[in-house]
């Protein structure tokens, strides 16, 4: 749900970019089926429109909640 916005230079945990910008795009992290192996690391990040919908792109994501 972060912004899209460059970070500050130097290590980080869980940085959370700025708390507005323009145009007004949201971080997409990782890749999906279209996606090359680079796209699919989740260091990997582009821009997206908040609602915006792309069948290359987006992906399903599996975790583990001991």
């Amino acid at each position: 749900s972060d912004w899209y916005g460059d970070y500050s230079a130097g290590a980080q945990t869980n940085p959370q970019g700025p708390s507005s910008v323009y145009p007004p795009c949201r971080v997409q992290r990782g890749g999906g089926w279209y996606s090359t192996a680079g796209g699919c690391r989740v260091s990997f990040r582009i821009n997206s429109f908040p609602g915006g919908r792309s069948n290359n792109y987006y992906g399903l994501r599996l975790l583990l909640v001991p």
